[in-house]
């Protein structure tokens, strides 16, 4: 079982339909992150929730956290099928309290949060228009794996996803230092930015339960993404059990348990 964990959708710029992926034979499910049409071209929430119900089995809908809104908004969107949320763009940082009832809610309904982060210096106002009246959105230092810490603490329920591995090379040991007193948190290692290796030193510190893989592209290279890490894990790193894990496992273990986590609630 493979799971991409961190896969957006450009409707319209695709040059494969999801059936491509659904068929490839090498991804067996995989996370749909909304941005809400945030992001220029990314698909809304009512086109991540439109692939689901074609796909039940296979696309999993995550809807964008708008960090304007209110707890109502993150019920609304539970009571209409997703089943995550991703959060990115904050124009405080992640830990910032005006957000932890948004938190609260999610954790509550068992809903795994993917937070974008490693800042946002290689992102332009053409793929955020919003940006341009609102330039605080781009500010890196809200999106760092370091300000996850105290929402960790605070929500010990909520399943935290610190994508990018917690950043760019240059920072991503702030996204392991995460992981050592937050037993409810994890890394993916979604984007080119995020080298083999990186994954190999995660996976060697912290051990694999704690790494789910994402390929954050198209269907075609979600595909040919997932086909080198499994020949990584099993050539390179020398542990098909440990790839078994953070291919797919992971991500399935976790969606399992935050259900678990909202119904005990």
């Amino acid at each position: 079982m493979i799971v991409d964990s961190h896969l957006h959708w450009y409707p319209g710029r695709e040059t494969h339909d999801p059936e491509f992926l659904m068929k490839s034979g090498v991804v067996n499910r995989a996370w749909m992150l909304s941005s809400n049409a945030v992001v220029t071209g990314q698909a809304t929430d009512d086109e991540v929730l439109a692939l689901h119900r074609k796909h039940p089995d296979f696309f999993v809908p995550f809807a964008w956290l708008d960090f304007r809104g209110s707890p109502r908004n993150v019920d609304d969107l539970h009571a209409r099928g997703f089943v995550g949320l991703k959060a990115e763009f904050p124009a405080h940082p992640y830990d910032h309290e005006g957000y932890f009832p948004l938190y609260e809610r999610a954790e509550r309904l068992g809903m795994p949060i993917v937070f974008h982060t490693g800042g946002a210096c290689q992102v332009s106002y053409e793929l955020l228009p919003m940006a341009r009246e609102h330039p605080e959105v781009l500010a890196a230092k809200n999106m760092l794996a370091g300000t996850l810490d105290l929402v960790a603490k605070t929500f010990r329920k909520l399943k935290i996803i610190a994508a990018h591995l917690g950043g760019w090379p240059q920072t991503y040991g702030e996204g392991i230092a995460l992981l050592h007193q937050n037993p409810n948190c994890y890394l993916d290692n979604s984007a080119l930015v995020c080298h083999p290796d990186m994954l190999r030193e995660v996976v060697r510190v912290k051990g694999p339960t704690r790494v789910l893989w994402g390929s954050d592209s198209t269907y075609q290279e979600s595909v040919q993404r997932a086909a080198f890490y499994r020949g990584y894990f099993k050539y390179v790193i020398g542990d098909e059990k440990a790839g078994e894990l953070v291919l797919g496992g992971n991500a399935q273990r976790i969606l399992a348990e935050a259900r678990a986590s909202a119904t005990e609630g």
